[in-house]
């Protein structure tokens, strides 16, 4: 008999169990109800559920795929949902929001980077440019919120770059 579940490493498993509950934690303790979020790599599945239940008011979806942001658009239209949201495709670490961003006045009060960050830190460049956009994004006196799986790649990329 087939299995019919997906087979997973158990290394990945973990790994993805691990994210989704510390973002969980973190959208508990820093996103408050009618917030605006923004989520960088926001992938192919929005975690759209952890919005509902944190009540916010705006989203940003941010996402370097086309496919990633168009499916995100399409789940959100899909739902009804008690807030708006709007989307952008670019690559936060190569390219300049101000650029695809149309309204700028909606600044988030939390930006997350949960997935990719690590990617940013390749060079000086990159790492700039991603906190030029985290701040054009930021409302004054906001939160970036940003995992990396080993910190220590941050610091061998910086030294070797």
């Amino acid at each position: 008999m087939a299995n019919s579940f997906p087979t997973h490493r158990p290394a990945e498993s973990t790994h993805h169990r691990l994210l989704d509950f510390v973002k969980s934690v973190l959208i508990n303790i820093f996103v408050s109800p009618y917030a605006t979020v923004c989520d960088m790599y926001c992938g192919k599945v929005p975690d759209v559920e952890k919005w509902d239940e944190a009540q916010i008011g705006h989203y940003i979806g941010i996402d370097v795929e086309t496919s990633g942001v168009n499916e995100v658009k399409e789940a959100w239209k899909s739902q009804r949902k008690a807030y708006t949201s709007e989307f952008i495709e670019l690559d936060p670490c190569i390219e300049d929001i101000d650029s695809f961003w149309k309204d700028k006045e909606k600044q988030a009060d939390v930006v997350f980077c949960m997935h990719n960050l690590q990617a940013c830190f390749d060079s000086e460049e990159k790492a700039r440019r991603l906190l030029h956009n985290v701040s054009a994004l930021l409302k004054p006196g906001g939160y970036f919120l940003g995992i990396t799986p080993d910190s220590s790649t941050i610091w061998y990329e910086t030294e070797i770059g």
